[in-house]
């Protein structure tokens, strides 16, 4: 058995978000826009700025936990949900991956 190489299975995440908004036409506007960023055709790189990792995940589902809700201190509008991506491909690390032939040349395609 080669165990130089490891082989990761597909992750899925969730990740909880909030949009905040002044009203009820905003907060549509915004979720529809961000929705639709997400769930186009092929992967999306995701980048956590604070660790400086780069993840190449695709929308899988979103789910509302909470109605649109005024928030009595400023007047503005919160919907809390959660949206499900999946990362088909997980690396460690994060490293550019190369194909290499058997006897370790770079193929160029």
């Amino acid at each position: 058995i080669d165990l130089s190489r490891t082989f990761l299975e597909s992750k899925d995440s969730v990740l909880k978000c909030v949009i905040i908004s002044d009203s009820e036409a905003v907060f549509w506007d915004s979720y529809n826009r961000f929705i639709s960023l997400l769930i186009k055709p092929g992967t999306r790189r995701f980048s956590v700025n604070v660790f400086g990792l780069d993840y190449y995940i695709y929308y899988k589902d979103c789910s509302i936990y909470s109605k649109l809700t005024p928030f009595k201190q400023t007047g503005k509008l919160i919907c809390k949900f959660s949206i499900t991506i999946s990362e088909s491909v997980p690396g460690f690390q994060n490293l550019p991956t190369y194909l290499i032939d058997e006897y370790n040349n770079f193929i160029i395609i």
